[in-house]
């Protein structure tokens, strides 16, 4: 994953495009950020680094894993710090 100060000039542009589309209440999809298709809001996820949002599809292939092996480590975490 990538520092966030150190963006290209394409990941920038992505996020500015998407965010003006997050603002417009008329729109309520959001175009990934690598296979640009849109999607609702609600079926994207952001990334922390990058500042750019991805379908579940992208977004496990950025990520390096699958929402199920997310929801795996999270409640083994969740059981650990108990």
């Amino acid at each position: 994953m990538m520092d966030s100060l150190n963006r290209t000039p394409s990941e920038i542009a992505i996020s500015v495009a998407q965010s003006i589309c997050v603002c417009d209440a008329d729109l309520p999809t959001l175009s990934c950020g690598d296979c640009l298709e849109y999607k609702k809001l609600d079926k994207v996820y952001k990334c922390l680094y990058c500042d750019i949002w991805y379908c579940l599809t992208c977004a496990e292939r950025h990520f390096g894993k699958t929402k199920e092996e997310w929801i795996v480590d999270k409640r083994l975490e969740n059981h650990l710090e108990d």
